[in-house]
C-alpha cells in the first residue's frame, strides 16, 4: 500500500470558503527553554533495548524482523528476508519464506528500569492475518486491527503467524505500539516521547553518531542517505531517517552534529546536506565531522582509513597514514557542504576535524597532513582553509581500568570492602599526581587548543564525561575482573562522588574550551560495558545528571556566543471541555484541545494540533493561496510559508486573511 503525500489544491476548497468576521485571537506565548544552553547530548541508541525509547511509537525501536521455523526463534535475520524478496519497501514483511511459518520481532528491555515502561499499550494494524503480543504482558481486549495489553515493562515480542489469508494483497502492515496516555499525541503526529524529550530539550547541541550508520557503516559507493522513510524503516539498517534528526533539532532548537560515514560517496554527501540546507531552521548551524573516531582502530573506520592510505598513496599501513587520509576525506565532505551552503556557510555551517585528544603528534598530522600533500599535490588544502573546528573528548579516569596494575588494585579492593574502595577510588581520581584525572588533563587540552588556535580553529568536544567504568577494547581485560567491578563501578558512576569529578571537568573545559560541555549518551543502564549515559531512564534522576542540568541553566557561555531564541523551543498547551481559545508559540507546539467548540492559534513553525471533540478552528497565520495539503496516516497536513502544521480532529481552518474552510480530510490508506 502506499500512504504517499496528498496534495490538495486548495482553489477548489476555497470554491465553497466563507469569509468569516476575523475573531480576537489569543496573543501567542513566549517560547520555553533556555536562550543561552552551555550543555551538548550525544544522542543515545533507539535499539530494542535502549530505555531512552525517544519514539513515542516503540515500533519505531522495534528490532528487525526475523524469520522462524517451526520449533525455532531465528532462521532468517532481517537481511535474509530483504535479500529473499519478502520485504516491501516500507519493511513490512509480504509472505512467508519457504519453511518459515512466524515473524517476529522484540523488545529486550533490561528489567532494571521495567517501572518507567510500565502500563496498558494499543497495538494498531492494518491488513489480514494472525498477529500476536507476548512476553510480559496481559492481554486486555483483541479485534482485528487492534490489541490492547498491559505490561510490567519487561521483555516482549510480537509474532506474525498468518500474512494475508485471502491472498488479496493485504498482509498485516502499519504496526504501531503506543502507551494509552501518549494515544492523543500519536493522533496529532507528535514522534518523540515528552519524557524523553525532556531530558534533551535544553542542550545547546546534539550529536546524532548514535542515531546514524557511522560506527561499522554499511554505507558504500552509491548508497544515498535515508532522509524520509515511511513504514517499518529499522529494515533498512542506515540508523534513523536524516528528517527526524532535523525535526528535533528544529523543534529542541540545538545546533545539530552529523557524522559523515567513512565510505560515503560524493552523492551522498550532496543528498545529506542538501536536505540538511533546506530543511534545518536557518539560525541554527549544522556541525559536520568525518565518520566518529578514525583514529580508533578498534573501529572498522579506523582499520579502513589505514588501509586507503596505504592502496592509495603506496605507503605502509600506519597511524600516519591513516590521521592524513582522515584528512583528506573529511575535506572532501566539507568542502561539499561549503558548495551546498553557498554563502551561508560562515553562519550556518562548522565543518569539524576530529583528533584524539591524548595524540599530539596525530593532531599535528592531521593540521598538516604531508603524506596526502606530497602524494596528491594538486587537490591538497591545507586544513585550516576548510575548517572551523578541531574537536576531541573530555573522558576522564579510563586508565582505571585499562591499566593493569591499577585495574587489580581495584578488584581486590572491591572484594574486600566496596565502601572503603569507594573512598580510595574518589582519592585516586582527585590526585593532583595521577595521570586521566579532570584536573590532569587540562594540560592535554591545554596543547590542544594550542594546535587549534595555531590553525585559527576552536576547540570543541564531541564526547565526554567519566571513562572509568568501560570494559571495551581493553588488553587482558578478564571476565572475572567485568564481573567483580561491574556493581561496584555502576553505582560509583551515579554517586555524588561522581557529581564532583564531572563539577571539576566542566570547570577545566570551561576554561580551556571553545563550545558547549559535551556528554556522551542521554538513557542506558549500566552493564558490564560501562555506564557512559547521563541517566538510566529519562525519569531517574541521578547526581550528575542534576549537576549539569543545573549548569546548563547557570552558566552563560564562555565563547562569546551571544545566544538567543535559537535554542528555544516550543510548548505543550492542553484544554479542557470548555469552548478553549489556545495559543502556542512562534515555535514547535502542541496543542491538545478537548470535548468543547476551540479555537486554536498555533503561530508558524512545526505544530501539532488535536481539536478533541466538538467543532474546532485552527487559524495558520499564512494566506489562503500560499497553503498546501498533504496527508499523513489519519491527519491532514497544511504547508505554508510560515510552518507545518498537523491536524487531527480539526474540522475548521482560518487563514491570515479570515477566509474559512472546512479542513480537508485525510487521504484515506490504499492497499
Amino acid at each position: 500500500m502506499t500512504r504517499g503525500p496528498r496534495v490538495l489544491p486548495l482553489l477548489a476548497l476555497l470554491c465553497a470558503a466563507t469569509a468569516a468576521p476575523a475573531q480576537t485571537l489569543p496573543p501567542l506565548l513566549p517560547p520555553d527553554g533556555l536562550t543561552d544552553p552551555t550543555l551538548a547530548i550525544g544522542t543515545g541508541g533507539f535499539s530494542d533495548w535502549d530505555t531512552g525509547r525517544p519514539f513515542i511509537d516503540q515500533m519505531m525501536s522495534a528490532r528487525p524482523w526475523l524469520g522462524a521455523a517451526p520449533g525455532d526463534w531465528e532462521t532468517m535475520n532481517a537481511a535474509s528476508l530483504i535479500a529473499g524478496g519478502y520485504v516491501d519497501d516500507e519493511g513490512w514483511v509480504t509472505r512467508f519464506p519457504p519453511g518459515i511459518t512466524a515473524i517476529r520481532t522484540i523488545w529486550a528491555y533490561p528489567d532494571a528500569t521495567a517501572s518507567e515502561r510500565a502500563g496498558t499499550y494499543i497495538l494498531t494494524y492494518e491488513g489480514e492475518g494472525r498477529i500476536s503480543i507476548d512476553g510480559d504482558v496481559r492481554r486486555l481486549d483483541a479485534r482485528p486491527g487492534r490489541i490492547v495489553f498491559s505490561t510490567q515493562g519487561k521483555s516482549l515480542w510480537i509474532t506474525i503467524t498468518d500474512l494475508d489469508p485471502r491472498g488479496i494483497g493485504n498482509p498485516i502492515r502499519n504496526i504501531s505500539v503506543v502507551q494509552d496516555k501518549y494515544l492523543p499525541l500519536h493522533e496529532a503526529g507528535v514522534i518523540f516521547r515528552p519524557e524523553w524529550l525532556d531530558l534533551v530539550k535544553d542542550a545547546r547541541l546534539l550529536r546524532f553518531m548514535n542515531w546514524q550508520p557511522i560506527n561499522g557503516s554499511r554505507i558504500a559507493p552509491g548508497d544515498l542517505p535515508l532522509i524520509d522513510a515511511p513504514g517499518f524503516w529499522k529494515m533498512r539498517r542506515q540508523g534513523a531517517p536524516l528528517s527526524l534528526m532535523v525535526e528535533l533539532a528544529n523543534l529542541t532548537g540545538a545546533d545539530p552534529w552529523f557524522c559523515m560515514p567513512h565510505a560515503a560517496d560524493d552523492a551522498y554527501v550532496r543528498a545529506f546536506a542538501e536536505y540538511v540546507y533546506a530543511n534545518l531552521d536557518p539560525a541554527l548551524v549544522a556541525h559536520v565531522e568525518y565518520s566518529n573516531e578514525v583514529w580508533n582502530e578498534a573501529f572498522p573506520q579506523g582499520r579502513w582509513v589505514r588501509e586507503q592510505a596505504a592502496a592509495t598513496w603506496g605507503i605502509p599501513y600506519s597511524h600516519e597514514g591513516g590521521f592524513a587520509f582522515t584528512t583528506r576525506e573529511a575535506t572532501r565532505d566539507a568542502l561539499i557542504w561549503e558548495d551546498v551552503f553557498g554563502a551561508d556557510a560562515t553562519t550556518r555551517l562548522n565543518n569539524v576535524l576530529p583528533t584524539q585528544t591524548v595524540n599530539t603528534w596525530g593532531t599535528g598530522i592531521l593540521l598538516n597532513p604531508q603524506p596526502w600533500a606530497k602524494a596528491e599535490p594538486d587537490s591538497y588544502l591545507p586544513p585550516a582553509a576548510v575548517f572551523d573546528s578541531l574537536a576531541l573528548t573530555t573522558y576522564f579516569a579510563g586508565n582505571i581500568m585499562s591499566n593493569e596494575e591499577t585495574r587489580a588494585e581495584l578488584v581486590a579492593r572491591v572484594q574486600e570492602d566496596p565502601a572503603a574502595a569507594r573512598r580510595w577510588l574518589t582519592e585516586v581520581l582527585t590526585d593532583p599526581a595521577r595521570p586521566d584525572t579532570p584536573a590532569t588533563n587540562r594540560k592535554v587540552l591545554e596543547e590542544q587548543k594550542a594546535l587549534a588556535a595555531a590553525a585559527g580553529l576552536d576547540l570543541l568536544a564531541y564526547e565526554g564525561g567519566q571513562h572509568l567504568h568501560h570494559a571495551w577494547a581493553i588488553p587482558g581485560l578478564t571476565e572475572a575482573d567485568v564481573q567483580a567491578v561491574t556493581e561496584f563501578m555502576t553505582a560509583y558512576v551515579r554517586g555524588p562522588e561522581m557529581a564532583a569529578l564531572t563539577a571539576t571537568n566542566w570547570d577545566v573545559w570551561k576554561d580551556v574550551g571553545d563550545g558547549p560541555y559535551m556528554h556522551f549518551g542521554d538513557s542506558g543502564v549500566g552493564s558490564k560495558w560501562g555506564s557512559f549515559s547521563l541517566v538510566d531512564a529519562p525519569g531517574i534522576p541521578n547526581p550528575t545528571a542534576e549537576l549539569l542540568f543545573e549548569r546548563n541553566r547557570t552558566t552563560p557561555n564562555w565563547w562569546g556566543d551571544s545566544g538567543g531564541t535559537r535554542y528555544q523551543h516550543g510548548r505543550t498547551i492542553e484544554g479542557n471541555d470548555r469552548d478553549n481559545a489556545l495559543s502556542g508559540t512562534v515555535k514547535g507546539d502542541i496543542l491538545l484541545a478537548g470535548a468543547g467548540d476551540d479555537l486554536l492559534n498555533p503561530g508558524p513553525g512545526l505544530d501539532h494540533i488535536h481539536g478533541g471533540d466538538g467543532t474546532d478552528t485552527a487559524v495558520l497565520p499564512d494566506a489562503p493561496d500560499q497553503i498546501t495539503f498533504t496527508t499523513d496516516g489519519p491527519r491532514t497536513v497544511a504547508h505554508g510559508p510560515s510552518g507545518r502544521w498537523h491536524l487531527f480532529s480539526v474540522e475548521r481552518l482560518r487563514f491570515a486573511d479570515g477566509t474559512e474552510i472546512d479542513t480537508p480530510p485525510p487521504a484515506a490508506p490504499t492497499p
